[in-house]
């Protein structure tokens, strides 16, 4: 039946052209990402490198231009990247007769399948005996074929190349960060015991500056006993005063202490920015003596912020506390916040004082009458 013929071949042609479609699609999309991630590199590379702290040279592009740069590339990549699948896509795409040679080469049957579609066609002449034998044979070679479709072949260097280079590009200002971490208090105190070694002797801290240590010592100790704080941001305190008061022990190597004291302190606010300095779990834990005693303490000391931390916690409690549980935080309050109202005087001697004043003014009338 020349039909079958016809409509398998159509077949085959018609999935053979979804595959170099999808295959093409594929490689296009690793291409463009590939293309943005490179742009994105080019457009943020001044600000990873300002992350360990080295500043964009001058005789580079300014980071406008780089942006620009990066947008005006990534474009024209897009441009070309279109253009190549459409080009690479039209190329690779093949039709019905394409597809009939194909079957030929592929089962050795000379143009006999082409030559069947070709009379199917009317594009070739010929006597009705022989274009029924030359589809009899074209019949029988179509029925033996098993799928004369090429392979799917998944563009996977360039998939894997893209998939690399983003999760290296996701990754990177993660470890620069770490790098920056890791390095540069090292290197800062490895140039002031340089320093320290090559130049002069270290002159002794000034009185004012050991008191201004001594003072944020004394305060970061304080804020160590926070029994609210989580373990990561008393680590970062502990190791701030711990390089303080070695500053204060040995004055040579003062500015470096100084400088890792500084670099804790950084990390602990970079912390507070991304976790709180205060542990949640740890708040309700403590019991309401102990929350009570540490707000009084913290506001006294003017800590507002941890203050307003224990006061969530408190309002939390109130709400969803019981009538023994509001007693029982009702007397914590009275304990660690005593009332501080100021007396007030008595009405009845408010008038006592007032006839005295009267008499007093009397008794000067008379005085003053006498001495006339």
């Amino acid at each position: 039946m020349p039909t079958d013929i016809v409509s398998q071949v159509a077949r085959w042609t018609r999935s053979t052209n979804r595959r170099v479609m999808v295959e093409e699609l594929l490689r296009a999309v690793a291409w463009t990402v590939t293309a943005g991630v490179v742009g994105l590199g080019l457009h943020r590379m001044p600000a990873l490198l300002q992350r360990i702290h080295i500043e964009w040279p001058q005789w580079l592009p300014s980071e406008e231009t780089m942006a620009t740069l990066a947008f005006t590339l990534g474009g024209a990549a897009l441009l070309v990247i279109t253009a190549r699948t459409a080009l690479r896509i039209r190329r690779r795409r093949i039709d019905q007769l394409g597809m009939a040679r194909r079957i030929d080469e592929q089962q050795g049957t000379e143009d006999l399948v082409a030559t069947a579609l070709a009379v199917e066609a009317g594009t070739v002449a010929g006597s009705p005996d022989v274009q029924q034998v030359v589809r009899g044979k074209a019949q029988a070679a179509v029925a033996e074929v098993r799928r004369p479709l090429p392979r799917f072949r998944t563009p996977g260097r360039a998939l894997v190349g893209a998939g690399m280079l983003t999760g290296a590009a996701l990754t990177l200002p993660l470890l620069l960060d770490e790098i920056a971490e890791l390095t540069i208090p090292a290197a800062e105190a490895a140039q002031d015991t340089e320093d320290d070694g090559e130049g002069e002797p270290a002159m002794p801290l000034d009185e004012q500056t050991k008191e201004r240590i001594d003072k944020a010592i004394e305060q970061l100790s304080r804020y160590e006993k926070n029994p609210a704080l989580r373990r990561e941001a008393r680590d970062q305190l502990a190791a701030a005063r711990e390089q303080l008061q070695r500053a204060l022990d040995d004055p040579k190597q003062a500015a470096a202490s100084l400088s890792r004291a500084e670099q804790a302190l950084r990390e602990l606010a970079k912390q507070a920015r991304r976790e709180g300095l205060f542990d949640q779990q740890q708040m309700e834990t403590m019991s309401n003596d102990e929350l009570t005693q540490s707000m009084s303490q913290a506001m006294e000391q003017g800590e507002h912020d941890t203050a307003a931390e224990l006061g969530e916690e408190l309002a939390r409690r109130m709400e969803n506390g019981t009538d023994s549980d509001l007693r029982r935080l009702s007397e914590a309050f009275r304990k660690h916040f005593p009332p501080t109202t100021s007396p007030r005087r008595d009405p009845a001697e408010t008038g006592e004082s007032g006839e005295g004043k009267e008499g007093e003014g009397k008794e000067g009338e008379g005085k003053e009458g006498e001495g006339k």
